[in-house]
């Protein structure tokens, strides 16, 4: 019933009987709705109608009748196609988001550790720092204590 066939653009929606050429819908770049080719009365069943109608006044009807039934079938399959894939890319779209929102999260914690490195070292910084005054007042003191004692 169903023909289908993978291309470079991601999977293809199938075609169905009623023609052998396909139809598509571009919604996005990197998006294509396959569809079936609707049906279409051939120069050959015009050729037919021509010639039936001279002696059959339905033929017309009928064939028109027919060509609704198969125009009814081919909505019915394309919406049932069209829903496939907009379903499929639903799904695609949440597993984006959700892949977002993780990495969203991720960007807060390597923000929080970047503020917290941050801190640290600023304290560091004022660590150091009281080490070297330390130290010259430190030698500063062991240069002056034999001077004041001796």
């Amino acid at each position: 019933m169903y023909n289908t066939e993978e291309t470079s653009m991601g999977a293809r929606l199938p075609h169905t009987e009623l023609s052998d050429s396909q139809m598509g819908v571009q919604a996005h770049a990197g998006i294509r709705f396959e569809l079936p080719e609707p049906p279409r009365i051939s120069p050959e069943q015009l050729e037919r109608l021509k010639t039936e109608s001279v002696n059959n006044p339905n033929a017309l009807i009928d064939l028109l009748k027919e060509y609704a039934d198969k125009e009814h079938q081919y909505q019915e399959k394309a919406i049932a196609l069209m829903e496939k894939q907009v379903n499929a890319i639903s799904e695609q779209a949440d597993s984006a988001k959700r892949q977002a929102e993780a990495l969203s999260q991720q960007v807060n914690v390597q923000e929080d550790q970047l503020a917290f490195a941050k801190s640290e070292a600023a304290s560091a910084k004022k660590d150091a720092l009281f080490a070297k005054v330390t130290s010259i007042i430190t030698l500063i003191i062991s240069v002056l204590m034999p001077l004041i004692s001796g």
